[in-house]
């Protein structure tokens, strides 16, 4: 005499996971609790997209700052050559401050996407001082002239506002979470 096998009580469920589960456990990206690798986290992702944007509007911000004339009152602002104190070209000093702010948004980067704090962290210095400095850009606007005054204005308002977002994204908990 053979025992029957045990009819299963409930004929739609089954304890194999469905399609989609089984692809997302093999993945190591099961849909709560998820372990992923180093910078790849959504909120890390879009923290690294963020510092692109960041990086692509400072960009625009030195550029206008290189090719624009700074006058106030119709004077145009230099250091006086009887002064003595060391003058540069502003071409030159502008693509070099470009240069440099590229570079450091490189490093910040660089450092996210590898999963280390310390590009959170590195971040959130330099993207405190790009919101301050941003802020002072949108106010000075009001009082210096400028030949392009509301592309100016437009383009510092566009990086104060990706500074406070990506600065919001650096706290949260899960970015903070996901980098070691």
């Amino acid at each position: 005499m053979s025992i029957p096998p045990p009819q299963n009580q409930n004929p739609g469920y089954s304890h194999a996971p469905s399609d989609t589960q089984a692809i997302s456990i093999e993945n190591n990206y099961p849909a709560t609790g998820a372990i992923y690798p180093p910078g790849q986290h959504p909120r890390v992702k879009s923290l690294l997209s963020l510092t692109l944007g960041s990086a692509t509007v400072f960009a625009l911000t030195q550029i206008l700052g290189i090719f624009t004339p700074v006058q106030e009152s119709g004077i145009t602002l230099s250091a006086s050559s009887d002064s003595g104190a060391f003058q540069t070209d502003p071409l030159l000093s502008g693509i070099l401050g470009l240069v440099i702010g590229l570079a450091l948004y490189a490093l910040v980067y660089s450092l996210i996407k590898k999963g280390k704090k310390s590009g959170r962290i590195t971040g959130i210095v330099f993207c405190i001082l790009g919101t301050i400095g941003a802020f002072f850009g949108i106010f000075g606007l009001l009082f210096i002239e400028m030949p392009w005054e509301l592309l100016s204005t437009i383009v510092y308002l566009a990086f104060f506002i990706v500074n406070i977002f990506w600065l919001m994204r650096a706290f949260h908990s899960d970015t903070k979470a996901n980098l070691v």
